[in-house]
């Protein structure tokens, strides 16, 4: 059953938003194989839901100017709107005589989709029912980092420092920081490991992280199994998101994704910001198969022994006081106390990182305004902070840190 579904203005301000939804159920069938399949699982149950709804437009325009024609490829989009709006849906976008056609995959009813199992069940969905060589995922929410969506909960409800930390002030631009849903009034976050865990079902050839914070070594490790390839921004990513009429041309130019592919990706977004009127923007392409020798040559120089650090020397990735992200190079270069050592680390820095850019100064909502950026190795790192007791003990549970640390380090 493919039709067309309503493209609404919801206003000139606001922006264009994709209505997904007919009374009618969809017929449930296996669609053709593709050659490969975006897919774009996008959380908008809040204040992101008309800026994710245009991406979606965005995405369809560029469908429509033939984006689709090199391959045989084919947009999937699980949307998941405000409830008020419509319950969750899965629909494919695909090109027909010069118009960008949207078909209704499947329907769903009232569910969390920060929640592991749903999550997963999507993906098994569009496994089973949108076949195809390879896939490709760009992930569209709020999100912060590696911080677990417990620790955040935890914070909220201990009266400590970490209570207020993530507030907004009144006034701050919108940026996006994966996986803020609602149900019955109450916020509901994605915690990395239930989100590597949500991704499994399929065998994805790259990650677009189109959410804050996500290109932290703690988060892409918990990440590295799931995909070679993840872009990600060690910042804030404007409420904008990725310029997906630009992204999706470059990502359907071949059936082959490759380094370059995802390098031309992360150029578009850089020029897309250099361009904006907020200029403020970072990302990383990071190789998920080195991420293990980067834990090893952190580990090798933290069992060799370390300086003190003075984080607030550290470069830091976020107008929040005290920070939680910091610059991974600038970090372990004042940690070191062996020159050969950290040379090792850089080498495998080199070997994980294949593309980073920033602009000269970023934007931060929770300052709000800039900070400049002199360092940007395309990864960001926490820093144990004693007024963090919360998120200090969630760190040291990461994978990251039982993979750079020794084992009776963790149980002092």
């Amino acid at each position: 059953m493919r039709k067309f579904l309503n493209i609404i203005l919801l206003s000139l301000f606001a922006g264009a938003v994709a209505s997904c939804c007919k009374d009618e159920t969809p017929e449930i069938r296996v669609r053709k194989k593709a050659d490969h399949t975006l897919v774009m699982y996008l959380v908008a149950d809040n204040n992101l839901y008309a800026n994710l709804s245009r991406n979606v437009r965005q995405a369809a325009e560029a469908v429509a100017s033939g984006a689709l024609s090199a391959v045989n490829g084919r947009i999937a989009v699980y949307f998941d709107p405000n409830p008020n709006v419509h319950n969750p849906v899965l629909f494919t976008i695909t090109e027909q005589n010069g118009k960008a056609v949207y078909d209704t995959v499947k329907r769903y009813g009232s569910q969390l989709s920060t929640d592991k199992a749903v999550m997963t069940q999507v993906c098994k969905d569009i496994r089973s029912l949108l076949p195809s060589e390879s896939y490709g995922i760009s992930l569209g929410s709020h999100a912060t980092g590696w911080v677990p969506a417990a620790g955040n909960d935890l914070a909220m409800r201990s009266g400590s420092l970490e209570q207020n930390l993530w507030l907004r002030p009144q006034g701050a631009l919108l940026t996006r920081a994966f996986g803020l849903d609602r149900q019955d009034g109450t916020e509901y976050h994605m915690d990395i490991a239930d989100l590597s865990e949500g991704l499994s079902p399929i065998e994805w050839s790259y990650i677009l992280t189109d959410a804050c914070f996500m290109s932290s070594v703690e988060a892409l490790y918990e990440l590295r199994g799931r995909a070679p390839y993840i872009v990600a921004s060690p910042t804030e990513i404007m409420s904008d998101g990725f310029p997906y009429a630009e992204v999706v041309s470059i990502l359907f130019e071949s059936p082959a994704i490759t380094e370059q592919t995802l390098t031309e990706v992360c150029n578009a977004y850089m020029r897309h910001y250099r361009n904006a009127d907020v200029a403020s923007a970072s990302i990383a392409l990071v190789r998920t198969s080195e991420l293990e020798t980067l834990a090893a040559a952190v580990k090798d120089l933290l069992d060799a022994g370390t300086r003190p650090v003075d984080a607030a020397q550290i470069q830091a990735f976020e107008g929040l006081s005290p920070h939680v992200f910091y610059d991974l190079d600038h970090y372990v270069e004042n940690l070191s106390n062996d020159a050969a050592r950290y040379e090792a680390f850089t080498r495998a820095l080199a070997s994980t990182v294949l593309f980073k850019e920033s602009t000269p100064r970023i934007y931060s909502a929770f300052k709000p305004g800039y900070f400049p950026v002199t360092r940007c190795c395309g990864l960001s790192s926490y820093i144990e902070n004693e007024e963090f007791p919360i998120f200090n003990g969630f760190y040291r549970n990461t994978a990251w840190y039982a993979a750079t640390h020794s084992q009776s380090e963790g149980e002092e």
